[in-house]
């Protein structure tokens, strides 16, 4: 009941006129087409996910129609509903535990689907793997589909450590994943 859900967003933004549909993002993690409620709070939402400041975001956007001044209105009404309610998100979550959180000893931290963290889940991992003895990380470049939400595979390929790239795969007959290797291989930065 401290987690902020969709009701709290609902009256968020009846509070600030803003219409919402929460129909979601495009598979090409595009927002168009949604209302400028959805487009308002996704912003704001991805700032704090990527770790970036909320007017250096809007500024590299090229979404004309959101104006800063009601891009700050929706932070900080949000900002004050959070505090007036006593209510988190994720995102604030991940951030309590980064910041004062004690990670778990643990003899092993297996990570997954890891070319689609974002920054703060990054910062998790990061936490984390200071009381495992052994860290495992697993995930694939060519199957990024979350930079839309701030996931950068240049993280994955840039981590440090001991690399196993596996050299078949069991999921796709061999002419199909011809095909995509074909595709794939046009990607500037990645692992083969």
């Amino acid at each position: 009941n401290k987690m902020m859900g969709l009701r709290d967003y609902i009256n968020i933004c009846d509070a600030l006129g803003l219409h919402i549909t929460f129909k979601g993002i495009g598979e090409d993690g595009t927002i168009s087409g949604l209302s400028k409620g959805d487009r308002l709070l996704f912003i704001e939402s991805l700032s704090r996910a990527i770790g970036i400041q909320l007017r250096e975001l809007w500024e590299s956007r090229s979404d004309e129609d959101i104006y800063w001044y009601e891009l700050l209105q929706v932070h900080k009404t949000i900002a004050a509903y959070k505090e007036a309610n006593f209510k988190i998100d994720f995102t604030d979550l991940l951030n309590q535990f980064i910041e004062s959180g004690t990670a778990p000893n643990c003899p092993i931290l297996i990570v997954d689907e890891a070319q689609d963290l974002s920054p703060i889940q990054w910062k998790v991992v990061d936490k984390l793997a200071e009381n495992a003895e052994e860290v495992y990380v697993a995930g694939d470049d060519d199957q990024a589909i979350f930079c839309w939400a701030g996931a950068n595979p240049k993280q994955l390929i840039e981590l440090p450590g001991n690399r196993e790239v596996l050299p078949l795969s069991y999921r796709v007959p061999p002419l199909i994943q011809d095909v995509a290797n074909d595709i794939v291989s046009r990607i500037g930065s990645r692992i083969p």
